[in-house]
Parts: structure tokens; C-alpha cells; sequence
């Protein structure tokens, strides 16, 4: 069996990688950081080394070093990781000693390949062989050539575009956006290969819904955030500095250009050699008292291509403007009535022509006047009589200004519209998620109420009633550790099961036995070390029996109601167990309880009790007894909502802290 070192410094990436190598068939060491990782290479003598490059205590390329530097490492293979697709990372990957290079997301399709050629090793092949609907969101992509390739001959000149280029902002922003979407299909991924295993078919659709919707984000980013089409404020890199020579100023605010830097405008020296402008045409409008120096501009513009309107004041400058589509104005500076400053000035204030650029024209070339038309929002500034080759150049620069603008607004859009899917999927998620929990109301002649409120979008709770046969109900709620979507994918998937009653030779009659089989269909190893509590209980009413059992879960509160001169009392039905999914074999205890009268079962989520209150105490069970048994008894959820209100008193303002969820049924 081959050992793979893992070096890597984020748990749930280490976690999800981990797990899916061991999958097929390797063992796997991990290490947190790259000194750690330098050392485990020469205590555990791995046949290959997974190394993240960005690491904390010494990043991934410094470790590298280390180890091909010292003798007893220096021959094991690594692979370098990285989100960052920076122009050169390859080639400083080979020359750290990497042996390959392999770009995250992390595709087994791509990565399982280069472990087999570096290490002779064949990757064991899944045990289920029913895969996932395909996603067109997002194919599997192609395997980035071998390192090698980075030291062969230049390839001959072609027309086919170069290679998107990263800076290091840039490489660090889609590194930060893109993880966390990476950690949800990479438990999505994990729970598709338990549902095949476990043959849950029919859930299958719901993930991957939830997976498309992630992996069209994750092309979102991956496609936009990229030189050329965002520049980030304050850094001056190659796109910048070509934009700058073009405009006579720095870029200092984020733009948006689909084409490539042209890297003949480079010279041999590595100093930036200003090209012939490309001649931009627009719409523009001029606005100038004087029908003489009109017709003089229109017809220079014209000759370039533009197409021009004409106006000979302010107001009617604001008119056309309102009615028409221009993309730059040619503003005089001496008018009568609305003057340029005026005329300027309500531009700038009209949110709909606001972003127009517009160049002042004037006979005044006192510095005071061009800061004072700059300070107002104008993009340039001419004097009369115009050079032609100098209102060449501003209409030039005004109009790719607009260009980046209007470009930019389109990025956003799309990014807008595509976050607005994406929420519209989640949105779709918790509602399936809502879908399963039971109709509130009677079932059969058995009254039932509940209330959930999730903490986030999609919580991790989960609660349930069904009849097992005519005469035996059974009733649970179970807690996923932590909150989002991977918790809402265990929690749904664990309560289908108990629903459908889906686990082989189980008596679901049994809460014991039905733990027992749960536990070990939800072991956490297999759930990205997610696990879960559950209370499950069973209710006979022709014998007034309940039978129950938890697994860490807190203890059912049973509320037996007064009888005639007999006080009610309130009492917690604690069953021993651990946390579900915590250990393998780990083997449910059921116990019983006779209830002679009437009486309430709540279960609850520890999000229910535990409660900071402003004192620094919580609230505990004890208090929440209190509060229950002072509540009135009717069949509405009046209790219920009573009790959410407390707890968001004590909570405080904002968000709960975690899940709450109550189910009561009346015995």
C-alpha cells in the first residue's frame, strides 16, 4: 500500500482529500504546516508527498526545498497544490523540486493519473459503480501538462489567445472565494459516494442540485477574477500600466477588459513602448455655444468614425442626454445661462448620466479653472483652439474609460444574477429541507405541534413522526453538528433513513436496535467526520408504553398533566449512548416508560437551552423544565412560540447561536 504525506493546511480540505485516497486504497499521513510537513517526510518515509504551497510556520515551496535538499527525502515525488493559477507557478513549482503540479479544486480524474506515473502505484478502483448525474455546470477539466513541459523550446507562434495571467491579489482573492465553495463539493462529493454505497438512489438529485449550484459559482469566479478583466484598486501591474500610458494617468479603480495584454507593446528592455491608440468610436455629444466650432468638431470626429450630436446649451446638453444614449460629451466651458460648471454639476447629480465621461473644452487655461472642472467629475480637460491629435487621444482615453465601466457593470450583473440562482438553489434546498418534516396537526387521534428555526439558511436539525405499523408511532429528532449545507446533506439523509425505514433487518419497534444500525450506516469517517445526536423513542398507546433511546442527545422532557387533586410534574427521559457515528460497534440501549395519565413529550435540540445569558450563566435544562411547566395546555403551539420567544429574550439581538427545534406530541 502506497503512504501519501498530506500537507495541508486547511482541515476540511485535509479531511476531504484524506478520506477519498483512502477510498481508493492508500494510506495517508497528514501534516498542518510546511515544518511539519518537512519532518513527517523523514519520520514516516513516504512514497509521495501532496504539497499545499500556501502554508503556514513555512510555505509549501520552502518545504519543498527542504526536503529535496536533504538525502533521504530528496528522491520522494511531490506534488504541488495550489488554488493560485499565478503565471510562473509552475515554473517555480520545478524549480522548488516539485515533480508535478496540480491546481485546486482537486480532481481525482486528474490527480490519481500523476500519482500513478511518479509512483508506479494504480489507484483502487470505487466499490459502487452507479455515479452521479453529470453536472453541465462544470466537467471534469483537463490534467495541466507535466512540469517538464515547463522547461521544453517555446511553441511556434499561433493565433490561439495566451494563457490567462494572475497577480498575486488576484491569485489570493480566487484562492479566498473559491475554498469554501471547493469544501462544499467536496462534501457533496463525499455524501454521493455514501449514497451509492448505501444504494440511496433516489436522494441523488437533491445533491446534485446543490452541487451544480456550487460549481457554477466556482466557474463564476474562476472565469472573471482574472488580469484583464478586474484590476485591483491601489496595485499597478502589466494591465494597468498599459492602461495608464493609453489614459496619461494611473488606473485606480476596478475595470473590466476581456482582452489580453499585448506583450508586443513590451520592449526588449522590459520598459512599456507606447503603441499607436486603437481608435475607439462612440456616440458623443458637443455641446458648445458657437455653431462654428460645432460643425468644426463634428466634422472631426465624423472623419473618425464617431457619430456626433450637436447642442448649443446646458439645458438642452441635459435634455439629450436624458433621452438619448451617448458614450462621452464634449462640454464647453462659457455658455449662456446653464454654463459647462452647471451643466457639469447636474450630471454629476443625475444617477442615470453620472457616469458619462465628460471632457471640458474652454479658452481658459489657468490651472484653477482645470482643478475646478477635475474636482466637479469632468475625465479631462481641453483648451481652444483643440489639437486634433490631442482630442484624438482624450476621446480615445474617455471612451475606454467608459468601455471598462460599462464592461464592469456587466461583470456585475452577471455575477449578480448568478448569485441570485445560486441563492435561489439554496433556497430550494431548505425548502426540501422543510418538505420532509412532518404536517403539523394530528396524526391519527394523536396531537402533534413543533416549531423550527434555523440559525442560518439551512441548519443541520432535523425532526420526525411516523407510524411503524398500526399500533406502535415512533417519533425522533436528531442534531448535525454544525450548519450549512453539509450538515443539511447528513441530516436530511439520516432522517429519509428513518423515515423510509430504509435500514435492512432492522426493528424499528426497537429504538436500541435502531440506533445500533444507524450508527453504523452514519459513521463519521464516511460523512467527512461529520456526526450527529438523535433521541428516538417509540409510543405504544394500547399499553401506554413508550420506548426510547439517545445517542448524546439531550434527554426528552415528558410533562405528565394533574389528575384531579394529583399535581402535574415535569420529568427528563435520559437514555445513555454516544454521539452517533462516533465509534463503530458502538451498541443502543432501549429503555421504557409506562404513562398511566395524560401527558406531553417535547424533544428539543440543545439549541433550545443553551443560552448565554447577559449575566454570563446559561440557561440550562433545568430552566427550561421550569418554563415548561408553567405553560397553559391546549392543542395550538402557543407553548411552542412562548417558549421561542423566551429564548430569543435571553439571547439577545441577532441570530440564535444554533438550530431551534421542538417536536411535542401529545400522549
Amino acid at each position: 500500500m502506497l503512504k501519501i504525506l498530506l500537507v495541508e493546511d486547511n482541515e476540511m480540505n485535509r479531511d476531504m482529500l484524506s478520506r477519498r485516497l483512502q477510498d481508493r486504497g492508500f494510506e495517508v499521513v497528514v501534516a498542518i504546516d510546511g515544518q511539519e510537513g518537512v519532518a513527517k517526510a523523514t519520520a514516516e518515509a513516504p512514497g509521495l508527498i501532496l504539497m499545499d504551497m500556501s502554508l503556514p510556520v513555512i510555505d509549501g515551496w520552502e518545504a519543498t526545498r527542504r526536503i529535496k535538499g536533504d538525502e533521504p527525502t530528496s528522491s520522494i515525488p511531490v506534488i504541488a497544490l495550489t488554488a493560485h493559477a499565478l503565471t510562473g507557478n509552475r515554473e517555480k513549482a520545478l524549480a522548488a523540486g516539485c515533480d508535478e503540479f496540480e491546481t485546486k479544486p482537486v480532481r481525482l480524474g486528474s490527480l490519481l493519473p500523476k500519482i500513478e506515473k511518479l509512483t508506479g502505484v494504480k489507484a483502487r478502483e470505487p466499490d459502487f459503480a452507479t455515479p452521479l448525474p453529470a453536472s453541465p455546470a462544470q466537467s471534469e477539466p483537463e490534467p495541466p501538462p507535466p512540469l517538464a513541459a515547463a522547461t521544453a523550446a517555446p511553441p511556434a507562434a499561433s493565433s490561439a489567445p495566451p494563457a490567462p495571467h494572475y497577480s498575486e491579489a488576484l491569485s489570493t482573492l480566487r484562492h479566498d472565494l473559491c475554498t469554501p465553495i471547493n469544501q462544499i463539493i467536496g462534501y457533496g462529493e463525499l455524501l454521493g459516494d455514501h449514497m451509492r454505497r448505501a444504494g440511496q438512489a433516489q436522494y441523488q438529485q437533491d445533491l446534485t442540485k446543490i452541487l451544480r449550484a456550487a460549481e457554477t459559482q466556482l466557474a463564476l469566479i474562476t472565469s472573471n477574477i482574472v488580469d484583464g478583466r478586474v484590476a485591483v484598486v491601489g496595485e499597478i501591474d502589466g494591465i494597468t500600466k498599459a492602461a495608464a500610458n493609453a489614459t496619461g494617468g494611473p488606473v485606480d479603480t476596478v475595470h473590466a477588459d476581456p482582452s489580453p495584454l499585448d506583450e508586443s507593446a513590451v520592449g526588449a528592455a522590459g520598459e512599456t513602448v507606447n503603441p499607436e491608440p486603437e481608435e475607439r468610436r462612440g456616440s458623443i455629444l458637443v455641446v458648445d455655444d458657437s455653431p462654428e466650432n460645432c460643425e468644426v468638431l463634428r466634422r472631426q470626429l465624423e472623419q473618425r468614425g464617431h457619430t456626433v450630436t450637436a447642442v448649443h446649451d446646458g439645458r438642452a446638453a441635459i435634455e439629450q442626454l436624458q433621452t438619448g444614449t451617448f458614450d462621452l460629451v464634449l462640454l464647453d466651458m462659457l455658455m449662456p445661462g446653464l454654463d459647462g460648471h452647471g451643466t457639469l454639476a447636474e450630471i454629476k447629480a443625475t444617477k442615470e448620466i453620472a457616469h458619462l465621461p465628460v471632457i471640458m473644452v474652454s479658452a481658459l487655461g489657468e490651472l484653477a479653472s482645470v482643478v475646478r472642472c477635475i474636482e466637479s467629475g469632468a475625465e479631462d480637460y481641453l483648451t481652444k483652439p483643440v489639437n486634433p491629435t490631442l482630442l484624438r487621444a482624450r476621446i480615445n482615453a474617455g471612451l475606454e474609460r467608459k468601455r471598462f465601466r460599462d464592461q464592469e457593470q456587466s461583470y456585475i450583473r452577471q455575477i449578480e444574477e448568478t448569485q441570485s440562482r445560486l441563492n435561489a438553489e439554496l433556497t430550494e434546498a431548505e425548502n426540501y429541507v422543510r418538505s420532509i418534516l412532518p404536517a403539523p396537526g394530528k396524526t391519527r387521534d394523536i396531537n402533534t405541534a413543533w416549531l423550527f428555526q434555523p440559525s442560518t439558511e439551512l441548519g443541520g436539525d432535523s425532526f420526525g413522526h411516523h407510524w411503524i405499523d398500526d399500533d406502535h408511532l415512533a417519533v425522533y429528532l436528531l442534531d448535525v453538528v454544525g450548519h450549512g449545507v453539509a450538515a443539511a446533506l447528513v441530516s436530511v439523509t439520516a432522517t429519509n433513513v428513518l423515515r423510509s425505514m430504509s435500514l435492512p433487518e432492522v426493528d424499528f419497534r426497537d429504538p436500541g436496535a435502531t440506533l445500533t444500525a444507524l450508527n453504523t450506516a452514519f459513521l463519521m469517517e464516511d460523512q467527512g467526520d461529520m456526526y450527529f445526536t438523535v433521541w428516538y423513542g417509540v409510543w405504544e398507546p394500547a399499553t401506554r408504553t413508550l420506548k426510547f433511546a439517545s445517542a448524546g442527545h439531550p434527554p426528552g422532557i415528558l410533562r405528565n398533566l394533574p389528575i384531579g387533586p394529583t399535581p402535574g410534574s415535569v420529568e427528563p427521559l435520559r437514555g445513555a449512548g454516544l454521539i452517533l457515528g462516533g465509534m463503530a460497534g458502538t451498541q443502543y440501549r432501549t429503555f421504557e416508560k409506562m404513562i398511566a395519565g395524560p401527558a406531553r413529550l417535547y424533544l428539543i435540540s440543545d439549541g433550545v437551552f443553551e443560552i448565554e445569558q447577559s449575566d454570563g450563566s446559561m440557561w440550562d435544562q433545568a430552566g427550561l423544565q421550569e418554563f415548561i411547566a408553567t405553560q397553559p395546555v391546549d392543542e395550538s403551539d402557543s407553548d411552542l412560540v412562548a417558549l421561542l420567544a423566551h429564548v430569543r429574550s435571553l439571547n439577545g439581538a441577532g441570530p440564535l447561536d444554533d438550530d431551534f427545534s421542538v417536536l411535542r406530541i401529545d400522549l
